[in-house]
């Protein structure tokens, strides 16, 4: 396996990013993070609160460290492997300063591609940084090494389809700092402030805007080919591994299944894929299906807005390339658009990409700041939206389903 963990390491250390870095400063703020925690895990991934005492945890890249306290809390004991040093020191500092350093058992500096154990562990979280490695299928493959019998492995991706709009965004910054000549990091920092910091204010974001702008739309890395889809982790993953849950939820066609019927685990994950590609389309925009009144997609449509979101980003990665230049951008956005249109319940999703299309081709001849900021505002759907761009999955090493 390559490390292009190592360069994903680079970056962030050249910068000194801490892009998983969380306000706990006050026991206010520690209780408003672990509810945000624990509601992903227990609500939405279904990993009870009880489970964690005594669980032995295996966490690649925890930063600072304020999402392990808050299980270390509820009584979970860790062993860390974190690539940047500076941030080893501080995750320590962090647990020391909520009375809980007795709950790591380990750290070290490394990262997954080269760590070796033979210890196995009750759950391994691997969180934001698998999309960037080389290999997608030999790292969903390592992470599964680690964890024990029954053991779980949390996961989060950059999903192809739920991160669209962000990629746009990271476009039209292109764009705009290619027309107004702006090199300088900080230059380009600021124009991304400018256009994106006021709608990034108005979300239940855990993190700062620079960290974000850092982490995705100004992050070298962040491009179509690191991005990581739920088919490629199901694929990666050995028959004896079940898909245990996941956010956005894949698996409810399992709600009106007889609860005495117990699927094989190939089914399972052919229902998962099956759901993955009813909802892919509406990652685009992320608006609740029922809200919106948005029946699912049939999978084959699915399918086919995949391939054509697959081509659509290999034209805007070429577009990026040079500028991200209105014409080569709106080239690459017809395709998509053309796959979506047979699908009735596809609104959302092509104003998406009308609205996109829209913002590149107002801005054709555009060669002042103040030019793109009032195209970008002039796009109040796409504004408002973030697509969903990260998921998480939930990997269970279990043999109930292969008995």
């Amino acid at each position: 396996m390559k490390t292009t963990g190592s360069r994903l390491s680079d970056y962030y250390k050249s910068i000194g990013l801490n892009p998983v870095g969380h306000d706990i400063s006050r026991e206010d703020r520690l209780t408003v993070h672990e509810r945000k925690r624990q509601n992903l895990l227990e609500h939405h991934l279904r990993l009870p609160r009880f489970g964690w005492r005594g669980a032995r945890v295996l966490e690649f890249g925890p930063g600072s460290g304020e999402n392990a306290v808050a299980l270390a809390r509820l009584g979970a004991r860790f062993t860390f492997v974190e690539p940047l040093d500076y941030l080893s020191d501080r995750l320590k500092t962090t647990f020391a300063e909520f009375g809980v350093s007795d709950r790591i058992e380990a750290v070290h500096q490394g990262v997954l591609e080269t760590f070796r154990s033979k210890e196995r562990y009750d759950v391994v979280f691997a969180e934001g940084f698998v999309h960037f490695l080389e290999d997608h299928a030999a790292a969903v493959k390592r992470l599964l090494s680690f964890a024990g019998d029954e053991g779980f492995v949390v996961l989060s991706d950059i999903d192809p389809a739920g991160t669209f709009i962000e990629f746009v965004k990271k476009c039209y910054l292109e764009r705009a700092c290619a027309a107004l000549g702006l090199r300088a990091p900080e230059q380009r920092l600021e124009m991304a402030r400018i256009l994106f910091a006021p709608e990034f204010a108005r979300i239940n974001h855990s993190r700062g805007f620079d960290s974000w702008a850092k982490d995705m739309v100004l992050n070298p890395l962040y491009r179509p080919r690191y991005f990581l889809d739920l088919p490629t982790i199901i694929a990666a993953a050995p028959e004896d591994v079940a898909l245990y849950s996941s956010w956005p939820n894949y698996l409810d066609a399992d709600d009106l299944i007889w609860h005495k019927n117990v699927r094989s685990e190939k089914s399972m994950r052919a229902a998962a894929l099956n759901g993955y590609y009813a909802r892919l389309p509406h990652f685009l925009h992320s608006v609740p299906h029922p809200e919106a009144g948005l029946p699912l997609f049939t999978p084959a449509q699915g399918r086919r807005a995949a391939a054509a979101l697959g081509a659509c980003y290999k034209r805007l990665d070429r577009a990026l390339e040079r500028g991200a230049a209105p014409a080569a951008v709106l080239e690459a956005l017809t395709g998509l658009r053309r796959s979506l249109v047979p699908a009735r319940n596809a609104k959302l999703a092509l104003r998406v990409v009308d609205d996109a299309a829209a913002l590149f081709s107002s801005t054709r001849n555009a060669k002042t700041s103040a030019a793109f900021v009032s195209a970008w505002k002039g796009r109040t759907f796409l504004r408002r939206l973030w697509g969903t761009p990260g998921h998480y999955v939930v990997l269970h090493k279990t043999r109930l389903y292969s008995r």
